[in-house]
């Protein structure tokens, strides 16, 4: 038996993304965006599904973890104003090989670099919330 150690309950989602590799001081695009999606969410992070995990030389995981200065912007676009994307830094903490889908896809779980609190976290958890996804134990702590 596996010990979960999860900080916050997870919500299964198909939430449509876009990743870019920025240059977090400088906000600089370094490469990118590619295109994905959001299999699962927390206020403390998620997990993506991408195309691919290699954008223009840059593997995503490895160009942060070898330097820190550089970060994942995940874009969001929220089904109910497809006009408006959020965009949240995040940084990747793990990543493997999508064998559940078709292609060499990748899955990569990024952790936020904004407190649960924030302002854009709780936009996003009160979408889903919304749809009736989203538990209420984490709701309730993060409201």
């Amino acid at each position: 038996m596996t010990l979960d150690k999860r900080r916050a309950e997870r919500i299964k989602t198909r939430l449509p993304v876009s990743v870019l590799l920025m240059h977090e001081k400088t906000e600089t695009v370094l490469a990118g965006p590619v295109e994905g999606e959001a299999r699962n969410f927390s206020p403390m992070g998620l997990s993506l599904s991408l195309a691919n995990i290699m954008i223009d030389n840059y593997h995503l995981f490895f160009a942060c973890q070898d330097k820190p200065s550089r970060i994942l912007k995940i874009g969001f676009t929220l089904p109910e104003d497809p006009e408006v994307t959020i965009g949240v830094p995040a940084r990747p903490i793990w990543y493997d090989r999508d064998k559940k889908s078709p292609g060499k896809r990748a899955l990569l779980g990024v952790e936020f670099l904004l407190p649960p609190r924030d302002k854009v976290i709780k936009k996003l958890a009160k979408e889903l919330f919304a749809a009736g996804k989203a538990p209420s134990s984490w709701w309730k702590k993060i409201f």
